[in-house]
């Protein structure tokens, strides 16, 4: 979880904002549907999670800043950014699903009630770091 990158943009018209940007070299799967429910579902679309999770640690720290996130996506760099929001600054009709969503996920992990389960989709191990603890290299 590490910012690629971070900037204050000064648009010449227009509100100032900053700009979160993660970049991304293999297959991405985008979607500007505003329903977050498929951001804490489907692994497919686990950069949209991550750029959520980066506005909304980022508006923590800095509540008054002005954010738009996006997704930079080296193969495809002549579609250009990919924004959460629909390129508008994020606000509280996202982080409060956001946070929500965030937060039943962790309950979620952490309830002792829900045993740990592997995926039963083995193409999603393919680059996990973890592998090797599943058995499954």
């Amino acid at each position: 979880g590490y910012i690629d990158r971070l900037d204050e943009i000064l648009p010449e018209q227009g509100t100032p904002y900053t700009r979160i940007l993660d970049y991304k070299t293999g297959k991405v799967t985008t979607s500007s549907d505003k329903n977050l429910e498929k951001t804490f579902t489907k692994p497919e679309y686990k950069t949209h999670f991550q750029a959520g999770v980066y506005g909304l640690l980022y508006h923590k720290i800095q509540p008054k800043a002005a954010i738009k996130t996006g997704i930079y996506t080296l193969k495809k760099s002549n579609k250009g950014i990919f924004y959460l929001n629909d390129g508008e600054v994020l606000d509280n009709n996202f982080y409060e699903p956001f946070e929500t969503g965030l937060k039943g996920l962790l309950k979620d992990l952490f309830n002792k009630n829900i045993p740990f389960t592997q995926t039963t989709e083995q193409k999603n191990c393919t680059y996990c770091p973890y592998i090797g603890i599943c058995q499954r290299d």
